[in-house]
Order: C-alpha cells, then sequence, then structure tokens
C-alpha cells in the first residue's frame, strides 16, 4: 500500500516538474543560462541606475537579477513558469534577501506566473531571453504597458516591430543583445 502511494506521488511530482518545463518551452522559451561573459555587456547596455524597477520574463534561475542586485540598488523581480527554475531561483532570492543580504545593493523577487500575465506599467528596464515567437506576442503588451522612457533589453533574438537603440554583438560569435526603448 505504501509503495504505491509513494510511487504514485513521485510521478505526479516528476509530470508537474517536466509538464511546467515543457509548458515554459512553449509559451516562452526552454531554459537556457544567459552565458557569464555576457552578463557584463547585457547590464552596461542597459544603463541600469539605482532605484530602477527591473523585471526579467523567464527568469530561470534568476543569474542577470541577481547580477543586477548586486551592483544597484534596484527591485528586480523575476518571472518564470518552470517549477525547478522557479524553485531554485526562489531559494537562491530567500538566501540573497535574508542570509546574504550584506552582498546585494538591490532586492529580489521570485513570482511563479505565465510571463504574458504579468503587468510591466511599473517596468523601469525589461529583460528578456524568449524565443523569437514569444518576443513577437510581447511586443503589443510592451507597447500598452511600458511607460515612457521604459527599456527592453532582449538577449539573442530581436523585436520585429521596434528599431532598436543599440545593438551589443562586439564580436561576429557573439551573441546579439538588443537595447530598445519606449
Amino acid at each position: 500500500m505504501f509503495d504505491s502511494f509513494f510511487y504514485f506521488i513521485l510521478i505526479i511530482a516528476v509530470l508537474l516538474l517536466f509538464g511546467t518545463m515543457a509548458y515554459a518551452g512553449y509559451r516562452g522559451a526552454p531554459w537556457v543560462p544567459t552565458k557569464k561573459k555576457d552578463l557584463n555587456r547585457l547590464i552596461e547596455l542597459s544603463g541600469i541606475k539605482d532605484g530602477d524597477i527591473v523585471f526579467e520574463l523567464g527568469s530561470g534561475d534568476g543569474r542577470i537579477l541577481f547580477e543586477i542586485a548586486k551592483r544597484f540598488k534596484v527591485s528586480a523581480i523575476g518571472v518564470e513558469i518552470s517549477l525547478p527554475p522557479y524553485l531554485v531561483s526562489k531559494i537562491k532570492a530567500w538566501l540573497m534577501n535574508k542570509i546574504f543580504v550584506h552582498k546585494m545593493r538591490g532586492t529580489v523577487s521570485i513570482k511563479y506566473r505565465d510571463l504574458f500575465q504579468q503587468s510591466l506599467t511599473s517596468a523601469d528596464l525589461v529583460v528578456c531571453f524568449l524565443m523569437p515567437k514569444s518576443i513577437t506576442e510581447l511586443e503589443e503588451k510592451f507597447a500598452k504597458e511600458l511607460k515612457k522612457g521604459a527599456k527592453v533589453i532582449s538577449y539573442v533574438f530581436p523585436l520585429k516591430s521596434y528599431e532598436p537603440r543599440a545593438v551589443s554583438k562586439p564580436e561576429k560569435s557573439s551573441i546579439a543583445i538588443y537595447l530598445y526603448q519606449f
């Protein structure tokens, strides 16, 4: 009796974990970490300053958010729907905000939410590393919700309907990082 209940719970847990990963891959992008060497370029291009509210759509393990919050006194908010990276980033956020707070200038919070359901009206900067289909779907949301002067950083894939304000691609083999201002 106990063995079958244990296996039932195990199967449900595995389905939840992999189901949310598959849904996230379909809805936004599969989880692929941002390359560490590109973090500096992304942050420099974004022009972040203390006091900004930064959203990362499809935040994965929160690598970008934590690096930004270490360097700037910002409110960094991650939005993730895939359960494994959400749980990892949620634990990291708790540790950084409560235990290792001395290493952070800003704060990081992680929301378990579909990125298309997240309001962006307070955003000064939105960072995304999403598939082209998802970025195209977000363009209308950006136009409706972002305040004047808000910026969007898109890692790898450009927005189709907007001209970037700047593009960072120092070498032919470098990944492109696009900056847009609304």
